[in-house]
């Protein structure tokens, strides 16, 4: 039946009869409508209704034997919407082909209560992919790159401190003695502005360093000297710029309890230190690999900045728009990976002060960046033949694997397989216009 079907349609294109017009909305958007002659949406609904007449079973009729007039009375809505349903998905595709159409997204399609013995018209609203004419010479871009500088020992010692006090431990504190500065210490606390509760304002057994900036504004400066087991009041006014709005420049009272006060614990730099955190028999060995791990992150940085400077460039030279539903999936994507960052840091994704929304419009503007550099980027591989090989994908596999326990379907293999390509093309290109740049070397931006 199915090839049957294809072949009527393709008839009635031949014949002109399959009726396709196209309204451009933007660029990137456009609308087809289509006419299915009235003969095509008959002989269908014919089709249907004999193969249900076969294999309905309803009580008082022998199988086969059920009339056309019982059948529409019990599964006409249903028939209508199969043939429907049938014919769009059939006719679509053939448009699009007509038109040399080339969609990136899901069509968006609003059809009309099918008319009995009349054509059926329906709209289909159609991303497609931009059509590119690259404009200025992306060979030669004039670009700006960091010198690379040796790694002092001041910056192994920083990041070998940051190693230092993820591997430390708290522990409670066991002398009787007030809080001091860098101590941890857990509470309850209640609190109310303008005589009334907060919402979420009640919380128990909150762990909080005492240092400024791990809390609200002014209140752990307001814990030092206190000890264990008392309640106590604290005034709190926030400043008036304040994230959220809602409670910018108001006044809180808290009513907190100290329940335990905690110090933290580093263990000492030594051979034993460098062999806990790693397969190094010395700390001289842990030094020496912290500094190749520094080198390796500022060439990294180096690089992104030199691969950002040609993509802003190539979009500035080549202006033009993108598809909403793609901007719309990366930003999405990007919302998704932070707050799994967040999850990750063990940061309540609630305790965000950015709402949806917020990191909507954070997000939009890099995902849009982002997707046109794609496109420029794929442009720029066709024309100058650059292509990815089965072996640069196996090497990128091996070099990131995945876990253990993440098993991938078939489909879904196949669209990691997919995201892989693209990466290693828009890799490879970068790579190629940055050996084609103009560099200028400059001193390297002082923290």
């Amino acid at each position: 039946m199915e090839v049957k079907v294809i072949k009527i349609i393709n008839q009635l294109i031949k014949g002109e009869e399959l009726k396709t017009e196209i309204k451009e909305i933007s660029p990137v958007v456009k609308q087809l409508e289509v006419t299915i002659p009235a003969e095509t949406i008959i002989q269908e609904i014919e089709k249907f209704y004999s193969d249900l007449k076969r294999t309905v079973k309803l009580k008082g009729f022998r199988p086969g034997k059920v009339p056309r007039s019982i059948l529409e009375r019990f599964y006409k809505k249903e028939v209508e919407t199969e043939v429907v349903s049938k014919l769009i998905n059939e006719t679509f595709e053939l448009a699009v082909k007509e038109k040399n159409l080339s969609p990136v997204a899901p069509p968006l399609i609003e059809n009309p209560k099918l008319e009995p013995e009349k054509d059926f018209t329906y709209t289909a609203r159609v991303e497609v992919a931009p059509q590119i004419e690259l404009k200025g010479d992306y060979i030669g871009l004039e670009l700006e790159q960091e010198k690379l500088e040796e790694i002092s020992d001041a910056e192994v010692d920083k990041y070998l401190e940051e190693i230092r006090n993820y591997h430390s431990q708290l522990k409670p504190v066991e002398e009787d003695r007030a809080i001091r500065s860098g101590d941890f210490v857990v509470i309850d606390f209640s609190s109310t502005m303008d005589g009334q509760p907060l919402k979420g304002g009640k919380v128990q057994d909150r762990l909080i360093e005492i240092k400024p900036g791990s809390f609200l504004p002014g209140f752990t400066e307001q814990l030092i000297g206190l000890r264990a087991g008392i309640t106590r009041e604290i005034t709190l006014t926030l400043p008036p710029d304040h994230e959220p709005k809602e409670i910018a420049g108001k006044t809180i009272v808290f009513e907190i309890t100290i329940k335990e006060i905690k110090e933290k614990i580093v263990p000492p730099l030594d051979d034993n230190f460098a062999r806990d955190v790693g397969e190094f028999e010395t700390l001289t060995d842990l030094k020496n690999h912290l500094k190749q791990e520094l080198t390796r992150r500022k060439e990294e940085n180096i690089r992104n900045s030199l691969y950002n400077q040609i993509t802003q460039k190539l979009i500035e030279n080549n202006p033009f728009e993108v598809p909403p539903s793609l901007v719309e999936r990366q930003t999405e994507y990007l919302i998704l990976s932070a707050r799994s960052r967040m999850a990750q840091l063990g940061i309540p994704i609630d305790s965000s002060t950015m709402s949806n929304r917020e990191l909507r419009d954070f997000y939009r503007p890099i995902a849009e960046f982002q997707v046109k550099r794609s496109f420029l980027l794929a442009e720029i591989a066709k024309k100058e033949g650059i292509e990815v090989s089965p072996s640069d994908i196996k090497n990128y596999l091996q070099s990131h694997p995945l876990n253990s326990e993440d098993e991938l379907t078939g489909q879904e293999e196949g669209e990691r397989s997919a995201q892989i390509k693209a990466k290693l093309l828009e890799d490879k290109t970068l790579a190629f216009l940055t050996e084609k740049a103009k560099i200028k070397l400059i001193e390297p931006n002082k923290p």
